[in-house]
């Protein structure tokens, strides 16, 4: 889906933010599912709820379009969610949903700031992304629920204000630790790993200090 965010006065320049593109197959069990729920719900997008959290972070735009992103995907849940329970016997069903995630790391420091404005727009903000979650968890109690329905919210982890930004990455790269080449087939940049001392690991939140020999 699309959305004009922006429109100069002289109609020369616009911005325009579109979802990632949903995906066909190759994420539902079994595979018939999914062009049932493509056609009942519409099409799926891994973490559909986090992308606001890029836009806010790059300037993109504002949260009035983070909370209409979140409400894309909530409504195919919810969707999804009662065409299953019309069409499938279930004894477990598991709705999982990221809002909060990336969200709260990014807001629930300001709700400490010595700025009673900033800490109005977080209070709204955090609010609003709750509203969002609680909206959907009632509706699809409605669709699904009964009286020997039992109903469960669970969080997975708990969140910490991020206060300050730090690019591993850039860091490494200027120490010279890591090196990066680019591969002149797909003209995309990779680490150089026969030239690299320290490679930032992500996923894993850490710095690793590999021998050359390993690779």
């Amino acid at each position: 889906q699309y959305k004009a965010i922006d429109l100069d006065p002289e109609g020369k320049e616009v911005t325009i933010y579109g979802t990632p593109v949903g995906i066909l197959s190759g994420w539902g069990f079994p595979k018939t599912i999914e062009p049932q729920i493509l056609e009942n719900a519409g099409a799926y997008i891994e973490g559909l709820e986090l992308n606001g959290d890029q836009g806010i972070m790059n300037g993109w735009f504002g949260w009035d379009t983070v909370l209409e992103i979140i409400g894309l995907q909530t409504e195919f849940l919810e969707k999804t969610a009662a065409y299953l329970n019309k069409t499938q016997p279930w004894d477990l069903m598991s709705v999982v949903i990221h809002v909060p995630d990336g969200i709260n790391h990014l807001v629930i420091g300001d709700l400490e700031s010595p700025d009673p404005t900033v800490r109005d727009k977080a209070d709204w903000i955090l609010r609003e992304e709750m509203r969002k979650i609680f909206q959907m968890a009632s509706t699809i109690v409605r669709q699904s629920g009964d009286e020997n329905t039992v109903v469960g919210f669970v969080s997975d982890h708990g969140n910490l204000p991020k206060t300050k930004w730090v690019n591993v990455h850039s860091i490494m790269s200027r120490e010279g630790w890591t090196k990066f080449v680019k591969d002149e087939k797909t003209g995309l940049w990779n680490i150089d790993q026969a030239h690299s001392v320290a490679v930032y690991r992500s996923e894993e939140r850490r710095v690793g200090k590999e021998c050359r020999s390993r690779w």
